[in-house]
């Protein structure tokens, strides 16, 4: 497991608890404003006012608006990893098939896309537009991980598979199901084109593709019979 990032030097460490918890308020304050428009949008001085401090308390803790969001994109980064390879470790999934095992992980990312979409959102926007290479590695380091635990249930199972190409179809898989995750949750307004599906009906029908792109049979339900 990769370590988690180290804090930039802009991060200032707290000095006494009031303080720390005041850089938990200023961090919540700007998850809040990043959860209803693009970090372009959000200033220092909102962030503090909305914080219940000053701007010069904002600095004291934090010496950039990109150091406060270094932080609590890492901190997220490290909950979610350890949600996810948690809940994929294989000793909870002995003896489950594929089906299962890609619903299961397809309905726990569709609930994090959904209860953490500002977040979310603002690292998919700047893992497409950033300059910074450092925070592309970043992204993909993690995206390896979070993928790597299915990948790993899945591989594991390849007797299941019929795909003629198991390896590539899990990675295409799994490539095709996230981006549908993330555009129509983080993206809505780019697919407005598209019927909108609920949660559970989206986990289903990703569940169902990917499952039947691995070529595993699905069970047919019974037909009801007409009454005469």
């Amino acid at each position: 497991m990769a370590p988690a990032t180290p804090a930039p030097p802009g991060v200032h460490p707290p000095k006494q608890a009031r303080s720390g918890a005041t850089k938990e308020r200023i961090v919540e304050a700007a998850l809040e404003l990043l959860d209803r428009k693009p970090l372009s949008e959000v200033g220092v001085a909102e962030i503090a006012r909305r914080a219940g401090v000053s701007v010069g308390g904002f600095y004291a803790r934090f010496a950039s608006l990109d150091a406060l969001v270094f932080t609590f994109e890492n901190d997220f980064f490290e909950r979610l990893l350890g949600e996810v390879e948690g809940a994929l470790d294989p000793g909870r999934w002995e003896g489950r098939r594929i089906p299962e095992i890609v619903e299961a992980y397809i309905r726990m990312a569709v609930t994090a896309f959904r209860r953490h979409r500002g977040r979310m959102r603002q690292v998919a926007l700047r893992s497409r537009r950033a300059a910074d290479p450092a925070f592309r590695e970043r992204v993909n380091a993690v995206n390896l991980r979070l993928h790597g635990a299915l990948r790993a249930l899945l591989r594991a199972r390849r007797d299941e598979i019929a795909h003629p190409d198991p390896e590539g179809a899990i990675d295409l898989g799994l490539t095709m199901v996230s981006a549908a995750m993330r555009e129509t949750i983080l993206f809505p307004e780019m697919c407005r084109h598209l019927n909108s599906f609920p949660d559970d009906a989206l986990v289903r029908e990703l569940t169902r593709a990917y499952v039947a792109f691995l070529g595993i049979p699905t069970r047919a339900r019974p037909t009801r019979r007409r009454r005469t």
